[in-house]
């Protein structure tokens, strides 16, 4: 497989590490983390964030590194909702991608980087 270049050392990347929420995941026995967008981002940061495109650090296909959850009910469907962080194809494009061992090693090299900035900075404890 071809290696693929990590979005996360894209200088225009490093704008949104203060804002990444690093939260542990439903399996925490695994020792996995979520990676959530913070709700207090600045709007023109979200929409950067959310136009922000890297490589799906499996297959290398070109993705939206920031995506948004669902609309948040049927009322609103324009409504979106949160956003979060994904470094592989969206599920229902390829399942593989997000469930092998560079999914887990990329996740974690975000979290400790987001985790470095934030402590930085000072933010740490008020932001997690």
């Amino acid at each position: 497989m071809t290696a693929v270049a990590s979005f996360w050392n894209d200088p225009a990347f490093a704008e949104f590490l203060p804002y990444i929420k690093v939260e542990p995941a439903h399996d925490t026995a695994k020792g996995r983390n979520r990676l959530e967008v913070l709700t207090r981002i600045p709007t023109d940061v979200r929409l950067r964030a959310l136009a922000f495109k890297g490589r799906c650090v499996a297959c290398g296909r070109e993705i939206n590194v920031f995506r948004s959850r669902g609309p948040v009910s049927q009322r609103a469907p324009h409504v979106t909702g949160h956003p979060y962080l994904a470094a592989t194809c969206e599920l229902e494009y390829r399942i593989g991608c997000a469930r092998g061992q560079a999914a887990r090693n990329a996740y974690k090299a975000i979290a400790a980087l987001a985790l470095e900035v934030q402590g930085d900075q000072g933010q740490q404890g008020g932001l997690l």
